[in-house]
C-alpha cells in the first residue's frame, strides 16, 4: 500500500528513496483495492522513477481479467527485480505475485 502515512510506505520509504538510481531502475505500482489512490509523497523524490495507480474497473471484477493485464503489463517491462511491499495485504498483490513477473519477486 503506497498511501502516504501508511505502515507500509513508513517502512520502506527509506529504502527504496535510498537506491542507487544509477543502479536501480524504479517503478511504484500502487494497486489501489479502495479509497485513497493518492500515492505517497516519497514516490514522487526522484524524477526518473515512474509511477503508476491501478484500480479495478467494474468489469474486472469476478472475472480475473485483470490480473492477466495488469500482469502481462508488468511482464513487458521485463523487470529484474520485484519487491511486493503489501504481498500479504493486498489481494491484487497477492495474485499477481502468484505469477512469474520476474526472475527476483
Amino acid at each position: 500500500v503506497l498511501t502516504e502515512g501508511h505502515s507500509n510506505s513508513e517502512s520502506f520509504k527509506g529504502v527504496l528513496s535510498r537506491l542507487d538510481r544509477n543502479i536501480f531502475e524504479v517503478t511504484y505500482v500502487f494497486l489501489a483495492e479502495q479509497g485513497d489512490t493518492r500515492i505517497a509523497d516519497f514516490t514522487k523524490e526522484h524524477a526518473a522513477d515512474r509511477r503508476f495507480v491501478w484500480t479495478k474497473t467494474p468489469g474486472d471484477v469476478g472475472n480475473g481479467a485483470w490480473t492477466t493485464k495488469w500482469g502481462n503489463k508488468i511482464a513487458s517491462w521485463k523487470m529484474d527485480i520485484i519487491f511486493y511491499s503489501d504481498l500479504t495485504m493486498s489481494t491484487f498483490a497477492r495474485r499477481l505475485g502468484m505469477q512469474r513477473l520476474a526472475p527476483v519477486q
